[in-house]
């Protein structure tokens, strides 16, 4: 606040880095992890409502690169029941208009790590395109059955429609 944001101000910067990466880097994937917004008002007063407002915006700002844009949420924790949170949503809302994804947090959050086979049912239920695994899991062993079968699962976008994919000079993720 005390730098002068606004909402707007926000949302301007976000587009200016994704008019720069799309410049510099225009058969690459422009990639979003989902974070909240600036909690900051119009007036530059706090305003807890523009957290949302304004990750949707950013958002939007990416959606103008379609083609190459990715959406992600991190710390999929595998909970007893199934995520409602916004970020969540977002992503999953987003199946098949754009590439989509969710990283597990199971393992990297010891303080509360729900289970990773729920995180991936989760996950696998959203429809998103790829999943992103830690380190530390695909090199335990006592976890490669559950990333096998996991891995049998996605990509999970079989129920949405095909998300548009990347020119054939662009690898895949």
């Amino acid at each position: 606040m005390s730098l002068g944001y606004t909402p707007a101000k926000f949302t301007d910067a976000w587009k200016e880095a994704f008019d720069q990466y799309h410049r510099l880097f225009p058969n690459q994937y422009l990639g979003l992890a989902l974070y909240p917004g600036l909690p900051i008002g119009n007036d530059g007063r706090p305003d807890q409502r523009q957290k949302e407002a304004t990750r949707v915006s950013v958002i939007a700002a990416g959606m103008r690169y379609k083609e190459q844009f990715d959406l992600q949420e991190d710390g999929m924790k595998g909970g007893a029941t199934r995520p409602t949170d916004a970020a969540y949503n977002l992503v999953r809302d987003h199946c098949g208009d754009i590439v989509t994804a969710f990283q597990d947090a199971v393992t990297m959050s010891p303080a509360d790590p729900g289970s990773l086979t729920r995180a991936l049912d989760w996950i696998s239920a959203a429809g998103v395109d790829f999943w992103e695994v830690f380190t530390p899991d695909v090199t335990n062993p006592s976890l490669h059955p559950i990333l096998a079968t996991a891995s049998t699962k996605l990509p999970a976008n079989k129920s949405c429609a095909p998300a548009r994919r990347a020119p054939a000079q662009r690898r895949p993720r």
